[in-house]
């Protein structure tokens, strides 16, 4: 029997892909990919691979950094948190609903623009 429930549970939800309005999308979105595919220039690509790859470095550098700092802040305002004591507490959940609370781009903002 959980072997019928399965299968319908996948059948009802590969079914949601098959509306019009989503098969309308999906065309427009590979009819988008193959016109860049096939009908863009893309004699500037090999200039710019080099350019491309630092990028690329500096973007998972700036990953890794950032995990590990945000690791590094989320455990001792988790454990506040946790801790019962209110002067613990009170000022960890102040900031965490502060910066869960904001756009990202209003702190980069503030960040920035002091």
């Amino acid at each position: 029997m959980a072997n019928e429930a399965t299968i319908i549970d996948v059948v009802a939800r590969t079914s949601l892909w098959l509306q019009p309005h989503r098969i309308v999308l999906i065309l427009i979105a590979l009819g988008l990919v193959l016109s860049a595919a096939f009908f863009m220039r893309w004699d500037w690509l090999p200039q710019y691979y080099e350019m491309g790859l630092i990028g690329l470095w500096r973007s998972l550098w700036i990953l890794a950094v950032t995990c590990v700092l945000g690791f590094l802040l989320a455990v001792p305002l988790g454990l506040a948190q946790a801790a019962g004591s209110f002067w613990f507490a009170a000022p960890a959940k102040v900031f965490c609903t502060v910066i869960r609370g904001t756009p990202l781009l209003i702190q980069l903002w503030l960040l920035y623009y002091g």
